[in-house]
């Protein structure tokens, strides 16, 4: 009884947890991108450039670069993480 309660309570915490909507997407599901595309995610717009648009060229660039600011940050990120360690 133990183990069910637990897996009960798991899958209830992760229902919540994906049902409870993020900061980022909210002005995006109240203007549905509007004004033009000034409140579209990153990623919306990659896929509506990649996918909608056929513009592959311009989707692949738009990833490589969001690549490259992320490793950016996590790169920093590390180094304050080691930095804090010792």
């Amino acid at each position: 009884m133990a183990q069910a309660s637990g897996a009960w309570f798991s899958a209830r915490r992760i229902v919540i947890r994906v049902a409870v909507p993020t900061p980022i997407a909210i002005p995006y599901a109240l203007t549905s991108g509007g004004p033009g595309t000034s409140t579209v995610p990153f990623s919306a717009m990659d896929y509506l450039t990649t996918i909608q648009v056929f513009d592959f060229g311009k989707g692949s660039a738009m990833e490589i670069i969001f690549l490259i600011m992320v490793s950016f940050v996590i790169t920093l990120f590390f180094k304050q993480m080691r930095k804090s360690l010792t």
